[in-house]
């Protein structure tokens, strides 16, 4: 699995990451990648100067909406996998690792696992299987801060400050 992010504010792109993510393991069956918005919605040069995938990766791009006082927002990037799960707690191995494009300020994120899965060992009742996105360690970045991640999803947040 793979992925990387290009956010986009008010039609300028905003470049907070290109992930690329991969696992050992095969993607399941079931696991439908996320696909890249139109090309021609965005510049083309601000895309071809990220890789368009490595081999074993997948590239999502996310746009946002626009936000009012940007330093106040973050994006968490998850890097993992959707797996059939029960009861249990379950995590996996792997890390975000910052990339830099030659001559360009933005960096992405390159999400490296093996595919390793962790859980705890519970006995559950029957039926209590379920599908879920079982996630590493997440990673959260500034939106001005560019970066990326794996099997990947974003959510991006406002940090609310607290009264003087």
């Amino acid at each position: 699995m793979s992925a990387p992010y290009l956010l986009t504010r008010m039609g300028t792109p905003l470049l907070v990451a290109v992930c690329l993510v991969a696992c050992a393991q095969a993607v399941p069956p079931s696991a439908t990648p996320v696909s890249d918005p139109p090309r021609s919605a965005m510049p083309i040069d601000v895309l071809d100067a990220f890789p368009a995938s490595l081999p074993g990766h997948q590239r999502h791009v996310v746009k946002l909406p626009p936000l009012d006082n940007e330093p106040l927002h973050r994006v968490e990037l998850l890097g993992g996998k959707t797996l059939t799960v029960d009861c249990n707690r379950q995590s996996m191995d792997g890390h975000f690792e910052p990339r830099e494009v030659p001559g360009r300020k933005p960096t992405y994120w390159v999400f490296t696992s093996q595919g390793q899965v962790m859980s705890t060992r519970m006995a559950c009742p029957p039926g209590s299987d379920r599908r879920e996105f079982v996630s590493a360690k997440t990673l959260l970045v500034p939106l001005q801060q560019p970066p990326s991640t794996g099997g990947v999803r974003a959510r991006w947040l406002r940090i609310a400050l607290a009264p003087d």
